[in-house]
């Protein structure tokens, strides 16, 4: 006899794994006394199944003798079928490794040799995380050459706020699933195929595990760039959500219906920050603007001792997590970071550099003022005034080199 598994569910249709509980399976045989058998009986066989799970001895799941389809084939009544094939739905039920068993007798009684099948029924949809599981680590997930920051502050690489817009995340996962990670597009939380973008599929290793291992691990890049995707602004939030199938199909992503996910958010912030305005000794911008072509009051221009720079910083920033300044305040307050030159009279010596005020609030730019003081007020001259490197936001990113303040 033979007897085969036809809901082999999940990835492979041939590894006997299935969440199905009533697997339809196909039981065959052949009678090689047929001939002789149907000269008295027009049916000479029964079919027999059985379930040996943990640790019983066996227990019967199916005989042909009381299945009337069976029976009625060829002479009703009888218990005996004319059958050499049949396809029934066998009640396994619990989840777990279950050892099939199947036999068939004729009439003469003689039972053929036992044919084994393991079948293991899983119906539990696997564990899958952003980084570790636990409800403390609800943050993880974002590796740490995509979470950008600024060297020498640890929290900034800590913080989910990167200019990496294809990053590369990790997680989670029951050993040998297929992992697959979306962008959240309408915001519910739930992975929806056709409606949420698809970001990249991995294997949780290793590779030859099961349910039996649930703490696999995963990691992959994003195939699409985060700032590329259809429908979003540049920069800022981004909801990120991952689910795994185990080898048996559970739970299965299916096109148009919502499925449960881990969800982390970070936010993408590629703008560097923009001066927006240079005044001079902190006088109302509308008299001495270094900008206009004439001073916009009348008489001299007073000794210049300090310059005050705006800067601001896109993209809006979003409450409560990721709420940040404009400028990575240590560095911006550090004089060696500003050069201004004059062309006749050269490097002009920077007292210090003070940060005087920040903005940040929900739902807008960040801001901030840096003052430089000079030791002595500046001669008559044409300055240019350049920023370092490595004066950047949190993210990592430089200050804007378009802006306005290049020259003065």
């Amino acid at each position: 006899p033979l007897l085969d598994l036809l809901d082999d569910t999940g990835r492979s249709d041939v590894d006997n794994i299935t969440n199905n509980a009533t697997p339809l399976m196909s039981m065959t045989t052949s009678d090689p006394n047929a001939a002789l058998a149907q000269v008295l009986f027009t049916d000479n066989l029964k079919f027999r199944g059985y379930d040996r799970f943990d640790t019983n001895a066996g227990t019967l799941v199916y005989d042909s003798a009381v299945d009337g389809l069976a029976d009625n084939d060829a002479t009703p009544g009888d218990m005996f079928t004319a059958a050499t094939q049949l396809t029934r739905s066998l009640a396994l039920g619990a989840e777990g490794s279950h050892n099939l068993k199947l036999e068939v007798e004729d009439r003469a009684g003689n039972i053929s040799d036992d044919f084994l099948l393991e079948v293991i029924v899983d119906q539990t949809p696997p564990p899958a995380s952003f980084g570790l599981p636990a409800a403390a680590s609800v943050v993880d997930g974002l590796a740490a050459d995509s979470d950008s920051g600024v060297a020498n502050d640890a929290d900034t690489f800590a913080d989910r706020v990167t200019n990496d817009a294809t990053p590369r995340l990790w997680g989670r996962a029951e050993a040998d699933a297929i992992v697959q990670v979306y962008l959240d597009q309408n915001s519910d939380g739930q992975i929806t195929v056709g409606t949420d973008a698809f970001l990249g599929q991995t294997t949780a290793v290793p590779l030859d595990g099961n349910d039996a291992y649930p703490n696999g691990y995963w990691e992959l890049t994003s195939a699409l760039d985060l700032n590329q995707v259809a429908g979003l602004p540049l920069d800022g939030l981004r909801s990120l959500l991952v689910t795994a199938e185990d080898v048996a199909g559970n739970p299965g992503v299916v096109e148009g219906e919502a499925v449960a996910a881990d969800q982390l958010d970070i936010f993408l912030d590629t703008q560097g920050p923009q001066v927006t305005e240079i005044r001079v000794n902190d006088l109302p911008v509308e008299d001495y603007n270094l900008f206009d072509q004439k001073p916009s009051v009348s008489g001299p221009t007073p000794l210049i001792t300090q310059l005050v720079i705006d800067f601001t910083d896109l993209p809006n920033r979003l409450a409560a997590d990721f709420v940040y300044d404009a400028l990575q305040n240590d560095v911006a307050g550090n004089a060696a970071n500003y050069l201004l030159v004059g062309d006749h009279v050269g490097i002009v010596a920077i007292q210090s550099a003070a940060v005087t005020a920040s903005s940040v609030a929900d739902g807008a730019p960040a801001t901030t003022t840096v003052t430089l003081t000079f030791a002595d007020p500046l001669p008559d001259d044409r300055f240019t005034l350049t920023f370092a490197d490595d004066l950047v936001d949190p993210a990592g990113n430089a200050v804007d080199g378009e802006s306005t303040a290049d020259e003065t």
